[in-house]
């Protein structure tokens, strides 16, 4: 077999130096662009992307004189990804400090509630006392107790000095004319009437503290038509043997 000779024409040899001289031209061209020589009209659309730019590449000067006054006033058309994300963060603390808020004051109701409950269970026991006993205007000394008080009377020679005892708690029942003990300033004591601000039950125990010139005459009641002391009140009647005659002291009582 024989090989295929190439013939080598005029044509061949023109069109090859040609192809060269083009390849040689695009490489030249690639390699040794002259300085300045790229500009808006050689940069394809999009062709610069944000990866390609160095750090601080584009400063404040570069941009739009819009831009920069909406920078300054800090009306950036939105936050950025970083501040979204913190500004969500402070809802949700606000909520949650609302919540808690919300909470206390919940807390603080109940406490309140329990306080006003404190405060009835109190109502019904004044004090560490129930209620029945504190006084009313119709209160009645209940049998045992024993209620106490003061007197003083002065009358000049030949006149009367009146003492009104009134008695609260009411006494349950009158007074009897022999249960009127009237004790001097230095005693005698006695079973019923033991010592000041004591008397055993039914008696009323008259005890002088000072006593000059008077002398004891009676003890009536103020109510017409009752001849001694009544449940209510009394009045204490002394007699003056001198001149400016004067007497004092105090009472006891115990219901029965």
């Amino acid at each position: 077999m024989r090989l295929p000779r190439f013939k080598l024409t005029y044509a061949n040899v023109v069109a090859t130096i040609a192809l060269f001289m083009a390849l040689g031209g695009v490489s030249y061209a690639a390699a040794v662009l002259p300085k300045d020589s790229v500009g808006t009209e050689q940069i394809r659309r999009e062709a610069v992307r944000t990866g390609k730019l160095a750090d601080e590449a584009v400063t404040a000067a570069k941009l739009g004189s819009g831009v920069r006054e909406r920078l300054a006033a800090g009306e950036a058309q939105g936050p950025a990804p970083e501040k979204v994300k913190y500004a969500e963060t402070a809802g949700r603390a606000e909520a949650a400090d609302k919540a808690t808020a919300a909470e206390e004051a919940e807390t603080a109701a109940h406490a309140d509630e329990a306080d006003e409950a404190a405060h009835a269970g109190d109502a019904d026991e004044l004090g560490g006392q129930p209620a029945s006993r504190y006084l009313t205007a119709d209160a009645v000394l209940a049998s045992g107790e024993t209620e106490i008080g003061d007197f003083a009377a002065s009358a000049p020679t030949g006149s009367y000095g009146s003492a009104l005892i009134q008695f609260w708690p009411h006494l349950p029942e009158t007074l009897q004319e022999n249960h009127i003990k009237v004790i001097g300033p230095s005693g005698p004591y006695s079973s019923e009437c033991p010592a000041p601000g004591q008397a055993e039950p039914t008696y009323m125990c008259v005890y002088q503290s000072w006593n000059y010139n008077m002398s004891f005459e009676s003890f009536t009641s103020s109510t017409p038509g009752s001849q001694y002391a009544g449940p209510i009140s009394g009045v204490m009647l002394w007699a003056g043997l001198a001149t400016s005659g004067n007497v004092r002291g105090n009472w006891a009582y115990t219901a029965p």
